[in-house]
């Protein structure tokens, strides 16, 4: 989401959507001298990373895999950027709204 401040509760919540829905996991921190490198793990939705839990039985397994059959991943998809598009207008009518010294 870039580098900008989101900081309102509205735009807590949009951000939580949008990362609810696809994420990547932080592997390893390294700091060399004053640089630090991170690396990811392979995005994963919250789905693929169920999969791979032991904490589910194969049953629960089977309904998810049943579940995802039924999404829409274009429906998703625009989901994803109406919440994204939602979250740029939050952050413009703040930038419009307050004026900085």
């Amino acid at each position: 989401m870039g580098y900008l401040r989101y900081d309102t509760e509205e735009e807590k919540k949009l951000l939580e959507q949008i990362y609810s829905l696809s994420s990547m996991k932080l592997i390893r921190k390294e700091r060399i001298g004053s640089r630090i490198t991170k690396k990811h793990d392979l995005p994963k939705t919250p789905y693929q990373s169920l999969l791979e839990s032991p904490e589910l039985s194969p049953k629960q397994k089977d309904r998810l895999r049943q579940t995802y059959q039924e999404l829409n991943v274009l429906k998703l998809k625009r989901e994803i950027e109406r919440q994204k598009d939602k979250l740029r207008g939050y952050r413009k009518q703040r930038e419009t709204t307050h004026t900085f010294v």
